[in-house]
C-alpha cells in the first residue's frame, strides 16, 4: 500500500487558529518573545513549547491519533495520543501541565494524572523548532476525539508503528519520530 502524497503545512484549509499566542523560545527554553501561530509556520528558525502526550493502556499498547486533514501542520500523520503547542505565557511546569491537560480534555474529551518525562529541544524541524515537554500517562477507558483535530484513535505496539513507518505505510510526525527513536532506545528507562 503506498502512502498519498500530502502537504506538510496547510496555511489554506487549517482549522487552527492562526491569530493564537505562543512564546518563542531559546535552545536554553528561555522565553524570547512571542509570536503568532502563522508566523511560527511561516518562520521555521523560530521555537516554540509544546506539550505531547503518550497514553499506554494496560495490554502494553499505546493509543495514538491520526491527526485530520484540516490540521495546519503535517495532517493525516499519525502521532502520540494528544499534543498540542503550548500558549504565550504558560512559563512554570506547572502552567505547562495545566496546557497539557486542556489539550487532553480538548482533544479526547479525558483527564488522566500526567508525569513529565523529559523536555527535548527539536530545532530545525521542517514544521519549525519545538521544545517538547514529553508527558506519560495511563488509560483503558473510552475516549471522546475531538473529529476536527483528529481522524482516527487507535491503540498500537510502538515496534509495530516504527516497522511500518520504515516499510512506508504509516505516516509519523516529524517530532513523533524522534521521540518514537529515542523510546525505542531508552524503553527501559520508562516508568509507568
Amino acid at each position: 500500500m503506498k502512502l498519498k502524497r500530502v502537504k506538510l503545512i496547510n496555511l489554506k484549509d487549517s482549522s487552527d487558529p492562526m491569530g493564537e499566542l505562543h512564546d518563542i523560545v531559546n535552545l536554553r527554553n528561555k522565553v524570547i518573545g512571542r509570536a503568532t501561530r502563522k508566523k511560527f509556520l511561516q518562520n521555521r528558525k523560530l521555537m516554540r513549547r509544546s506539550a505531547h502526550i503518550w497514553l499506554k493502556n494496560s495490554q502494553g499498547k499505546f493509543w495514538l491519533q491520526q491527526r485530520s486533514r484540516t490540521k495546519d501542520i503535517q495532517p493525516l500523520h499519525w502521532q502520540s495520543a494528544c499534543s498540542g503547542f503550548v500558549r504565550s505565557g504558560a512559563r512554570t511546569k506547572k502552567q505547562i501541565l495545566a496546557d497539557a491537560l486542556r489539550e487532553l480534555k480538548e482533544e479526547l474529551g479525558i483527564q488522566v494524572p500526567l508525569k513529565l518525562i523529559k523536555i527535548i529541544p527539536m530545532p530545525g524541524l521542517s514544521i519549525g523548532g519545538i521544545m517538547v515537554y514529553w508527558y506519560i500517562g495511563k488509560h483503558d477507558g473510552q475516549v471522546k476525539p475531538n473529529r476536527q483535530e483528529i481522524k482516527n484513535f487507535k491503540a498500537f505496539d510502538l515496534r509495530k508503528v516504527w516497522q511500518l513507518y520504515n516499510e512506508k505505510k504509516m505516516r509519523l510526525t516529524e517530532p513523533f519520530i524522534e521521540e518514537l527513536k529515542y523510546f525505542l532506545m531508552h524503553s527501559k528507562e520508562f516508568k509507568f
